[in-house]
């Protein structure tokens, strides 16, 4: 597990910024200009990363290791994030955001040269500490979604849920908008199942678009790209069972089709570990 640990970056703040955070949820990563008034507008974020966890998938350990070690370098200064886990409305696990932050870029030099030699040590500092911090916080928020998943949950709403979600990628500012779904993709809801006793069915793609689309399931991304973390996972008190290439195909097909039609696009579908870094 990922503990997160504070003390580093308020002490680089000396005591300041850990009093700038209203709302851990939506503002996990304290601002550094804020903290030493430094009267700078930061620029909008120039990439936002948006992780959504399925908790409805359960992921063994090496999956789970693996979405931190795809997600973490991802962050840079300039970047913003969102974590956020969702499952059945019926469940009482509503898609819910868990985390989310922002890190600040450094200033360029005509900036840099209008402020005091101490308070641009002190914002320096701040700043060295603040990618580490965030990206903490960002596995910590991860970790605690995952904490939360069940293969025993009885239904799993991910076109609801990601219908949803998409309203908050669309709405991002930031000009490059990427999104990493870790789930199954195996829906089992109201409106449909990709299940026929208890195993992954092979599926039509279209006319299961043509339900989804009937009934108003479909979502809009603002262009993000996607990458799909544990599509097709297994149980991890199931290690002996198997998926089939056509059932997984099909799966494919249908969710390319989906975030197409959903303004975005899938980039890698994780069968169920990446075979390539995210980008």
């Amino acid at each position: 597990m990922h503990k997160l640990r504070a003390p580093a970056f308020a002490a680089a703040l000396v005591g300041l910024l850990l009093g700038g955070a209203a709302n851990a949820a939506e503002n996990a990563v304290p601002s550094c200009h804020a903290a030493l008034a430094t009267g700078l507008v930061q620029p909008k974020p120039t990439r936002e990363i948006f992780v959504f966890v399925d908790q409805t998938t359960s992921l063994d350990e090496a999956l789970r290791a693996d979405v931190h070690d795809r997600l973490a370098p991802l962050l840079k200064p300039g970047m913003a994030f969102t974590v956020a886990s969702f499952s059945a409305y019926g469940q009482g696990r509503y898609a819910t955001v868990i985390s989310a932050g922002v890190t600040e870029a450094d200033m360029p030099p005509s900036q840099r040269n209008e402020m005091s030699v101490p308070k641009l040590k002190k914002l320096d500092d701040c700043l060295r500490a603040q990618l580490p911090f965030a990206r903490k916080t960002m596995n910590a928020a991860i970790d605690t979604a995952l904490a939360g998943s069940s293969a025993e949950l009885a239904n799993s709403e991910i076109l609801a849920s990601l219908k949803q979600l998409s309203a908050r990628v669309a709405g991002s500012k930031a000009p490059v908008k990427t999104v990493v779904v870790v789930s199954d993709m195996i829906e089992h809801s109201s409106l449909t199942s990709f299940y026929k006793k208890s195993a992954l069915r092979t599926i039509d793609p279209a006319a299961e678009m043509a339900k989804v689309q009937a009934a108003g399931l479909i979502g809009n991304f603002g262009g993000a790209s996607v990458t799909v973390i544990g599509a097709g996972a297994l149980p991890p008190d199931k290690p002996s069972a198997r998926r089939g290439t056509a059932e997984m195909a099909a799966l494919e097909a249908f969710w390319r089709q989906w975030f197409t039609a959903s303004n975005a696009k899938l980039k890698e579908f994780g069968q169920p570990s990446l075979l390539q870094a995210i980008q």
